[in-house]
């Protein structure tokens, strides 16, 4: 890519060779789900393959690959979000409050998901308009949210959430598979054509390779980054939902440190920590990947805070493969 490199052709030779690149990971991401599966399903005696076990695999993976796709789009720019946690736990107590004033189930998750809508566009004002960094917005918003979900709460929970909710979640099923799963796989499918297909997704490419190249060319960087946040926002939202149906309770920590499994879920999976590259799909494996980790802890009796460290060990692998790849790109 050169600064002489014409608008039309720089963002298409970014989509496909990023995609080619991703592609690549993404196998190699899949053979080692693979074997973590089998080494788990032989060391649980089989405990594994249970329909309890493998229904709270696929729900946490709902419920971690939904915000990952706005994360996927924000990352992808070159930013960062560390405010879906607060978020999610704000969006999901004023869900519990719009129902348990009257509204029906779906009319207070619309109202939640608005809610977290708001939120994420107002993340995204501060970063595309006011130019504020995006660690820095993020990390302030992640307290002011925090803050702003323990007064509303006023010091109680909020219990009284709509069996509904757990349907969605856990309950209910399509050919085996929790709806929360399916929601999940259809917004994939939808925002993965649109990454691949669509100007927008190639305006994040762009953007996250050469921002100023990207400028000067004339391409709607401001625009680009705000529906960036305004989405994870959305995002961030539908997976409040799908935790009150696997959690049905509101309390001033809900979605606390939720961020940092969704940064892992989208860095595991491919998505450069520095902007560039990364897919839909990919961030779908790494969701998949870590909540396999998380299970594989609790069905061999694992102290709890390990999945912390084994976290953070992804994370840092895998940026680690990531910055080891781009050198050897650099290099040829």
């Amino acid at each position: 890519m050169t600064d002489q490199t014409p608008p039309s052709m720089l963002t298409p030779q970014i989509t496909s060779s990023s995609h080619r690149r991703s592609s690549r990971y993404e196998y190699a991401l899949l053979g080692m789900i693979v074997v973590v599966i089998i080494a788990t399903s032989i060391g649980s005696g089989g405990n594994f393959w249970s329909e309890t076990n493998l229904d709270t695999i696929l729900v946490d993976v709902a419920l971690t690959a939904i915000p990952a796709i706005g994360m996927t789009f924000v990352i992808i720019t070159g930013g960062i979000d560390v405010s879906v946690g607060a978020i999610l736990g704000l969006s999901a107590a004023v869900t519990g409050i719009a129902y348990n004033q009257g509204l029906s189930p779906w009319s207070a998750a619309i109202i939640g998901i608005l809610a977290g809508t708001i939120m994420g566009l107002i993340n995204g004002i501060f970063i595309a308009y006011i130019q504020i960094p995006p660690i820095i917005t993020t990390l302030g918003f992640l307290s002011i949210w925090s803050a702003a979900l323990y007064l509303v709460l006023g010091g109680n929970w909020i219990t009284n959430i709509p069996s509904s909710y757990t349907a969605l979640a856990v309950t209910a099923k399509f050919v085996g598979i929790p709806l929360s799963m399916w929601v999940a796989l259809v917004l994939v499918a939808a925002f993965s054509w649109i990454l691949a297909y669509r100007s927008w997704g190639r305006y994040l490419y762009a953007m996250g390779n050469n921002a100023e190249a990207a400028r000067i060319f004339g391409l709607p960087l401001t625009k680009t980054t705000l529906l960036a946040y305004t989405l994870l926002g959305m995002f961030s939202a539908v997976a409040g939902i799908v935790h009150l149906g696997l959690s049905p309770l509101v309390q001033a920590s809900t979605g606390s440190g939720f961020e940092l499994t969704v940064i892992a879920a989208v860095v595991v999976g491919g998505t450069n920590i520095v902007g560039g590259r990364g897919t839909i799909v990919g961030s779908l494996l790494g969701a998949i990947f870590v909540e396999i980790i998380n299970d594989a802890v609790v069905l061999f009796h694992i102290q709890a805070f390990w999945q912390g460290v084994a976290l953070g060990c992804m994370i840092l692998i895998s940026v680690m493969v990531g910055d080891f790849y781009r050198q050897r790109q650099k290099a040829r």
